[in-house]
C-alpha cells in the first residue's frame, strides 16, 4: 500500500496527493504552489504564509536547511526536472477548488514546464510569457542579439562549440574573456579564461556542452554588478520594480551574490526595460549589468519566466513582486508592491562568510568598507525569529565547513614545524 504522508526530519512530508484531496477540494483562497523549497523557494513560502495564503512547496530533498520551514505544506515529487514534477502538478491543478498560482525557481524547470504553457494554464495562473517568447530568451545566445537588437550595450560576444572554433577565431577573440555555457544550469555557471589555451581546455574538459558562449571580461569588482528586477501584468503593463546592487559573490567576481544592497537607479531601471519592451511580456523577469569604470552599465544577462535568485534583495527593502504577481494573477485586482526602501542589506551566510574574510586580504578593498557593513541593518538568509528551523538545521554544516577550512589552513603549517 503506497505511502500518502509521513515524516522527514521532523517534518510532515506528503508523498501523495490523495492525503491532500480534501484540503484542496475546499480552498476559499487561491493557494500559490512552489516548486524547489532552496533558499529562493523559502523565501517565496514565507511571503505567502505570512500573508495568509495557503502555500504548497514541491520538493525531491527535504535534507537541505531551507525546506525545514514550518511553512507550507510540503510534497515530495521524485524529480523536479521530469515527468514527474508535471504529474504532480497535474494531480494538485485537478484538484485545487481555486486556481494556483504556479512559480518555480530555476532556469530548468521553466525550460520543463514551457512546452505544457497551454495545459498548465487550464489549472493555474502561470506567470509566463508566450511560449515562443521565453523559447527566444531563456537561451544566452538568442538573448544577446534580442538585447543588442534593443540598443543595449553589451560585451563582444561570440558563440563557439569546438575548440576548433576557437582556433580559427584566433585573434578575433579578446582575452581574458567569460566563458559560459549557452544552456543555462548546465556543466558550470561561468568561467574567466586568461588565453586561448585555457579556453581550449574549458572546452575539452565539458564535451557534454554543445555551445558555450563567449564575452570579453569588463573590468571591475562585485560591487560593479546591478540588477534590475519587474513584473508585468497580464495586460502587459509594468506593475513593480526594483534596482539592486551585489555587495560580494560567492566566488569572488564570477560566483552568484551573497550579499546585495537596494539602490536608487532609476536609469539602470529603464535600461532593463528595453529588453522587454514591444514584444508583449508578461510575468516575473530581470536584468544584470556590470557597470565599467566610467560609469556605462553593459547587459551581462536576464532571468526570464521566474523570479530571480535576489528577489529577496527586493522583499527585504519593501518590494515584494510575489505578492503583486497574486494580486494581478490569483485576484484580478491593482497590484500593491510596495514603494522602495533601502534600508537593509540582504545575505546569504552560508556563502558571504566565505567571501567576507577572504576580502579583508584584497589590498583593493577599503577595511572601514568591511567593518561599516557588520553594523549595517541585515535580512540574513534562513534566520527568521518566528522560523528558526532552516537557521538551525544550518549550523551544523556552517560548524562542519569552518572546521575543513580550519584544518586546510593549519596542515600545511604542522608539516612545516614537523620537517625541521
Amino acid at each position: 500500500m503506497a505511502r500518502h504522508s509521513g515524516t522527514e526530519a521532523g517534518m510532515k512530508v506528503h508523498s501523495s496527493i490523495e492525503s491532500l484531496e480534501a484540503g484542496l477540494r475546499t480552498l476559499v483562497t487561491p493557494p500559490v504552489v512552489v516548486v524547489g523549497l532552496c533558499s529562493h523557494g523559502l523565501a517565496i513560502v514565507r511571503t505567502f504564509a505570512r500573508r495568509g495564503v495557503p502555500v504548497y512547496g514541491i520538493e525531491s530533498d527535504f535534507r537541505q536547511p531551507s525546506a525545514r520551514s514550518r511553512y507550507g505544506i510540503k510534497i515530495a515529487c521524485p524529480s523536479l526536472y521530469g515527468p514527474e514534477l508535471l504529474q504532480t502538478l497535474n494531480q494538485i491543478g485537478e484538484r485545487a477548488a481555486r486556481r494556483p498560482l504556479l512559480l518555480v525557481t530555476n532556469d530548468k524547470m521553466v525550460r520543463l514546464l514551457n512546452p505544457h504553457q497551454r495545459d498548465l494554464r487550464e489549472r493555474f495562473h502561470l506567470p509566463f510569457p508566450s511560449r515562443e517568447l521565453l523559447d527566444r530568451l531563456i537561451d544566452k545566445e538568442p538573448l544577446a542579439e534580442h538585447a543588442r537588437s534593443k540598443g543595449l550595450r553589451i560585451p563582444e560576444t561570440r558563440v563557439v562549440e569546438t575548440t576548433d572554433d576557437v582556433r580559427r577565431a584566433g585573434s578575433a577573440i579578446t582575452y581574458p574573456c567569460i566563458v559560459k555555457p549557452a544552456e543555462s544550469m548546465s556543466a558550470f555557471k561561468v568561467l574567466l579564461v586568461p588565453d586561448q589555451a585555457a579556453l581550449v581546455r574549458t572546452i575539452e574538459s565539458h564535451p557534454g556542452v554543445k555551445r558555450f558562449v563567449l564575452q570579453s571580461w569588463i573590468a571591475g569588482g562585485d560591487e560593479s554588478i546591478f540588477f534590475t528586477n519587474y513584473y508585468f501584468g497580464q495586460t502587459g503593463d509594468l506593475l513593480a520594480s526594483f534596482a539592486g546592487q551585489k555587495i560580494r559573490q560567492y566566488p569572488r567576481l564570477l560566483g552568484s551574490a551573497s550579499a546585495a544592497r537596494g539602490v536608487d537607479r532609476p536609469d539602470l531601471l529603464r535600461e532593463g526595460l528595453r529588453v522587454f519592451e514591444g514584444v508583449g511580456y508578461r510575468g516575473f523577469g530581470s536584468v544584470e549589468f556590470k557597470v565599467d569604470g566610467a560609469g556605462q552599465p553593459y547587459f551581462i544577462e536576464a532571468t526570464v519566466g521566474r523570479t530571480e535568485y535576489l528577489v529577496k534583495t527586493s522583499l527585504a527593502n519593501g518590494v515584494d513582486l510575489l505578492s503583486a504577481a497574486y494580486d494581478d494573477l490569483a485576484l484580478g485586482k491593482p497590484a500593491c508592491a510596495g514603494p522602495q526602501r533601502n534600508r537593509r542589506i540582504w545575505v546569504d551566510l552560508d556563502r558571504d562568510w566565505e567571501v567576507y574574510l577572504e576580502s579583508f586580504l584584497d589590498p583593493a578593498i577599503r577595511k572601514d568598507d568591511l567593518v561599516r557593513f557588520l553594523f549595517a541593518p541585515k535580512a540574513l538568509e534562513l534566520f527568521d525569529a518566528q522560523d528558526p528551523a532552516p537557521f538551525i538545521a544550518w549550523l551544523p554544516r556552517l560548524a562542519a565547513r569552518a572546521s575543513e577550512k580550519l584544518v586546510a589552513k593549519l596542515a600545511p603549517r604542522r608539516t612545516r614545524v614537523g620537517s625541521v
